[in-house]
């Protein structure tokens, strides 16, 4: 009752007209149901507006808005939904965030998802905050996102030649070295060692220049010899001390030479060069016995110790053999005795021919008796010529300084006599 006189009353107050729509009624809306089957089955929907039928039965045939809110949740996955985010009851797992300590390709990588080529294997994520990389340290031709922006690389190779020895090549910076070229103008094959290369230069040093052969070497000694051809060591087969244990006889055999005589334990001698000499020349030494020479100008050269042995002393070019005596002293330092007539001849050797020196030269001297006594090992009896005497050394008598040795070049026979004793005198160079 109250209701109808407020209604009343309303009316009565201001009176409204409602005019009903005419026409046909526009196709605006769509069902649920067609809703629905577009949501879960993407089936196409007709716009549609259904008829009021207050007559039909009221049972229900279309779809509820709680099924649709239903099927429109059964869309949504966790993973597709942001950290944090609830959506139609669903909370969100999906995260973009890079992993910044590390970078292992695992977790760095994008979701598959999110990926171009939908296997994850194209896209991955950066730190945009702490790398430092700049074009310089990127391979040229090559780019990457540095604190979120795409970098080219610079970093580029660089080459070098090397024009002299001794020289330090640092690659500029931004760049390394991709080759060195050695192009060393100064460097010489002939100091290169025979069958290397330096800086495309092929050696041909070899160890040359020496005269040594095997058989100047003693047995089982390794040595680059003269004239080699490469760097091979060669060994030697010098051994004079076998041969030797097989001689039976002396090397004087009835001063008939080598009849009947093993030699084979002796060195090689050979004539020197330009020999004989003038020896008939005064040598301008004179002692008691007048103006000396030698017997003749034939010099021999003992080819195992090197030594030049001269012919002995003739008296005024007579064509005998002389003899003098050997007074000599020691220095006080202990060097090779002075004085004496045996020391003199040989030094007078030395001022022979204006200094020049007897054979072309001036080192001449008297040989010690050990140089005397291997002469005679190597065979001074049958290659030097008037080997038959006593000769004088310059060796003194270690008990008795007034008596030195004396070597026979034909026997091997070495004694020792007081200085003033005249033996025979011939001397030695190396």
């Amino acid at each position: 009752m109250i209701s109808v006189l407020i209604i009343f009353t309303i009316v009565q107050a201001s009176t409204i007209k409602i005019t009903p729509p005419t026409g046909t009624p526009v196709a605006t809306f769509y069902s649920l149901s067609e809703i629905y089957n577009f949501i879960t089955a993407n089936t196409a929907a007709t716009v549609g507006s259904p008829a009021l039928d207050w007559s039909a039965s009221l049972e229900d045939t279309g779809r509820t808005l709680t099924e649709i809110y239903s099927a429109l949740a059964s869309l949504i996955v966790a993973d597709k939904v942001f950290t944090g985010t609830t959506y139609l009851g669903t909370t969100g797992t999906l995260t973009l965030a890079c992993a910044t300590s590390t970078f292992d390709g695992t977790a760095n990588k994008i979701a598959d998802a999110y990926d171009g080529s939908g296997n994850g294997a194209n896209r991955w994520c950066m730190a945009t905050s702490t790398n430092s990389a700049s074009a310089s340290d990127i391979v040229r031709y090559k780019s990457a996102w540095v604190n979120g922006a795409e970098v080219n690389g610079s970093f580029a190779s660089t080459t070098e030649t090397a024009t002299t020895t001794g020289v330090t090549f640092s690659p500029p910076a931004g760049s390394w070295f991709s080759s060195i070229t050695v192009a060393i103008t100064n460097l010489i094959a002939g100091v290169i060692k025979s069958g290397e290369t330096a800086g495309g230069v092929a050696g041909s040093l070899l160890p040359s220049g020496g005269t040594a052969t095997a058989a100047n070497v003693a047995t089982g000694i390794t040595f680059f010899g003269a004239s080699q051809t490469n760097w091979t060591l060669q060994t030697g087969t010098f051994d004079p001390w076998t041969p030797q244990r097989l001689q039976t006889k002396d090397d004087w055999v009835n001063s008939g030479g080598t009849s009947g005589e093993y030699i084979l334990e002796e060195a090689t001698w050979s004539a020197v060069s330009g020999s004989p000499f003038s020896g008939y020349d005064s040598i301008n030494y004179v002692d008691t016995w007048g103006t000396l020479d030698l017997y003749s100008g034939a010099v021999k050269q003992d080819t195992r110790t090197g030594l030049w042995w001269s012919d002995v002393i003739a008296v005024n070019g007579g064509g005998t053999a002389s003899s003098t005596d050997n007074q000599f002293t020691l220095s006080a330092d202990g060097s090779r005795p002075t004085g004496g007539n045996a020391i003199g001849f040989c030094a007078a050797l030395n001022s022979y021919n204006s200094g020049a020196g007897f054979g072309g030269h001036n080192d001449w001297y008297l040989p010690t008796q050990k140089q005397s006594m291997q002469a005679y090992i190597d065979g001074s009896a049958n290659n030097l010529p008037n080997p038959d005497y006593f000769f004088w050394s310059s060796s003194e008598l270690s008990w008795d300084p007034t008596d030195a040795w004396f070597v026979t070049l034909n026997c091997g026979y070495t004694g020792y006599s007081t200085k003033t004793t005249k033996y025979y005198v011939r001397c030695v160079r190396p």
